[in-house]
């Protein structure tokens, strides 16, 4: 009988049979589709419900033309980040993009920026969602519901990116779902109401010796500036690039998508809405949206429109998370000298080790998470307007500098003198950007400058440590490659 060696080390050799057995957790891809719903849970539907109260006032009730104005701004600023994005397919988002094409101290800065509107973004949401629950579910406190949101955002996002995918799919259909929902019902119940419309059309007029509302351009482009709040976060897409199955085609489609679908939504939201109260003189800026859901469609509407602006809570919290924790390894990593370890790198330690798809450690999720609760819990009830226009301010400045990249780097540094495309689009895009962060509440302007000092601050204190104490020289100039 022929004699096996395997017999008297069995438990040795089932040992490498299970390890030959045992494979290594590969990462989840994000394909298209989970790209678009990342940037649809960004600029949600209820960014257009909230700004209503105020922008429609702004815009002399032409709101929905605003918004038209709104998405070729953001058009413009899409095809700076979709060309930047294919010259630098790594990855790094405005970080990246600025470093390359102006300078990387400008990249460092432009990534504090992006941090900071990425968490802005969240506490903004955190309050606005907490305020809709505490409405709805009476008896239970808002700072429960505050903890709540910011609590399953974490969660879901330690979780890693197939369950991120997944959760912001399911909101963002349920809130494009109770939207559509809310345009239907308006539309249908405006015949309804059409004779307390006129009544309060003529009281109007009688009170103000005219009409009640007027077109022009000065106040179409005054509603833009508040409009592209609602697009801004689609950028922030470009964070997930190295996550991405094909960053190169995906990430701009991604943005140009879900920009188009977004401003439908908006625009039809804006032209339902005027048609319950066509006299934006009457609408109440905090609630203006709530009031209507109400005459239009009654308690049921408007618990389904407090509904939307809860899901949305979770869905902003998710991705500006995700995004936010993403910028903030970048960040570290560059600030590094030892450099980085990769899109899926065990940078968290034994933590990341058990949750391999997070994409980041951890640690950075809860960092983020902390400082967006932190800000929603100091800021007072009905402050979440002060929050979108901090993000405003922040969300510009990355704008102007992509432009400024993009024109930069084509036209100087690739040397392609097609004007259209490396100049006019991208100066376009930057002036616009800066007529809208002009255009900011000088109360929240002058907040955002002193976080825009501290960036500075933290830039100028890394050069310093950098020549001084490390005695690290400048970095090559990697935009010219």
């Amino acid at each position: 009988m022929r004699y096996d060696g395997r017999d008297d080390y069995e438990e040795y050799y089932d040992d490498y049979d299970a390890y030959e057995e045992y494979e290594e957790p590969q990462p989840y891809f994000l394909t298209a589709r989970d790209l678009i719903f990342f940037c649809l849970a960004f600029m949600t539907p209820t960014a257009a419900t909230v700004l209503y109260g105020t922008a429609q006032p702004a815009a002399h009730g032409t709101l929905s033309g605003s918004y038209i104005v709104a998405l070729v701004i953001a058009l413009l600023t899409i095809l700076s980040y979709r060309r930047l994005g294919r010259a630098f397919p790594e990855g790094g988002s405005v970080l990246t993009y600025v470093g390359y094409g102006i300078h990387f101290r400008a990249g460092y800065y432009a990534g504090w920026t992006a941090l900071f509107f990425y968490i802005v973004a969240a506490s903004s949401f955190f309050m606005i969602g907490a305020d809709a629950a505490a409405a709805l579910f009476d008896p239970i406190p808002r700072i429960f519901w505050l903890i709540l949101i910011a609590a399953v955002s974490g969660i879901v996002v330690i979780f890693g990116q197939r369950l991120s995918a997944l959760a912001l799919t399911v909101i963002v259909l349920g809130v494009i779902g109770i939207t559509a929902i809310y345009i239907l019902v308006c539309f249908m119940s405006a015949d309804k109401l059409a004779d307390a419309n006129a009544a309060a059309a003529t009281a109007a007029a009688d009170a103000t010796g005219g009409e009640g509302g007027s077109f022009g351009l000065g106040p179409l482009m005054s509603g833009a500036a508040l409009a592209c709040l609602a697009f801004l976060g689609f950028d922030s897409v470009t964070t997930l690039s190295i996550d991405a199955a094909n960053p190169k085609r995906d990430t701009g489609k991604a943005m140009a998508v879900a920009c188009l679908c977004a401003a439908a939504l908006f625009f039809f939201q804006a032209m339902a809405s005027s048609a319950i109260i066509p006299d934006y003189t009457q609408l109440d800026p905090q609630s203006a949206v709530s009031g209507i859901a109400l005459m239009a469609g009654g308690p049921t509407l408007h618990n389904m429109v407090s509904l939307a602006t809860i899901l949305s809570a979770f869905g902003v919290g998710i991705a500006a998370t995700t995004a936010g924790s993403r910028m903030l390894r970048i960040l570290r990593e560059e600030f590094s000298p030892s450099g980085g370890e990769g899109a899926h790198g065990a940078d968290g330690g034994s933590i990341s080790s058990i949750f391999p798809q997070t994409g980041t450690s951890p640690i950075n999720v809860v960092a983020c998470l902390a400082a967006a609760l932190v800000i929603a819990l100091i800021m007072p009830e009905g402050a979440s307007g002060l929050a979108f226009d901090l993000a405003r301010f922040a969300g510009m400045i990355c704008f102007m500098t992509v432009n400024a990249s993009a024109l930069i780097f084509f036209w100087f540094k690739r040397h392609d003198h097609v004007y259209v495309r490396s100049i006019i689009i991208p100066a376009a895009g930057f002036l616009f950007s800066l007529w809208s962060w002009i255009n900011i509440d000088p109360s929240a302007f002058g907040i955002g400058v002193i976080f825009a000092l501290v960036g500075v601050i933290i830039v100028a204190a890394s050069f310093l440590y950098e020549r001084l104490v490390l005695g690290i020289g400048p970095a090559p100039d990697k935009g010219g490659q």
